[in-house]
């Protein structure tokens, strides 16, 4: 796996940067492009205006501000149309800045990527996030065109993304009783009975038991069951202490509260 070093924002860069600030402009990325050609020691990126030797150019799958001072932007680079192995020197990222493209930052390699041929039978491919310090980042807007490749990453936040809304979703449609004891002294002939207006004959009820209390349950084997306002626990043996329970969720799937 490669290293590379922080990017550089370039001169051209920054005077995008400040007009955006200002409110003059938006920062539209328009693509991406990796380089063989090694830069001799003491290269100031700031200056360079086209990235030498480049290899490949795609249109960056995504760009965001985040914590207010990083523009962070990724790109994926496949082989498919590779013939010949190479070495992922450097990182070119682009810019418009009105009607004329910029070279907007450049990512020089510690330990550079290699590219190999395509085989024919599996493409590879390579997925580079670009971490930008930009001063005031929360000020500006940025985007990239929306025909960019979808990454594998990209698609795994879409699904964290969805899992939490759907959590949410539930919760929502449901109620929550919250930080509860269930006393042994409590149960009568085997059964503990909790009274909530919410709850429905037809409810689903779930139970979540605080860690230590989990044994104890499973040992008694509580199974439940729904009345109107009420959740009947019934045990096959009486716990053999009190039950500390963090939350019970409702849900009641035909509309009810």
């Amino acid at each position: 796996m490669g290293a590379y070093k922080k990017a550089v924002i370039t001169d051209a860069g920054r005077a995008l940067v400040a007009r955006a600030v200002a409110g003059e402009t938006e920062i539209r990325f328009s693509h991406a492009s990796t380089s063989e050609y090694v830069y001799p020691d003491g290269t100031r990126f700031e200056e360079i205006e086209t990235l030498e030797g480049a290899r490949q150019t795609v249109l960056p799958a995504d760009a965001r501000v985040t914590d207010g001072t990083l523009v962070n932007v990724r790109a994926m680079f496949g082989n498919e149309n590779i013939l010949s192995p190479y070495m992922i020197q450097n990182i070119g990222l682009y810019a418009m800045d009105g009607e004329r493209e910029i070279l907007f930052a450049v990512s020089q390699a510690q330990v550079p990527d290699q590219v190999p041929a395509y085989n024919g039978v599996a493409p590879s491919s390579f997925i580079f996030n670009l971490c930008l310090a930009v001063a005031q980042a929360a000020e500006i807007r940025v985007t990239v065109d929306p025909a960019g490749t979808v990454t594998i990453q990209d698609i795994l936040e879409i699904r964290e993304q969805l899992r939490k809304t759907t959590e949410t979703a539930e919760k929502a449609a449901g109620s929550l009783i919250t930080g509860i004891t269930i006393p042994v002294s409590g149960w009568k002939d085997l059964t503990y009975t909790i009274e909530n207006a919410a709850i429905q004959a037809d409810s689903i009820v779930h139970i979540g038991y605080a860690f230590d209390s989990v044994p104890a349950a499973q040992k008694a084997n509580i199974r439940g069951r729904t009345e109107a306002g009420k959740l009947i626990l019934v045990a096959k043996k009486v716990p053999a202490g009190d039950l500390a329970v963090d939350e019970i969720l409702i849900q009641n799937l035909k509309g009810g509260v």
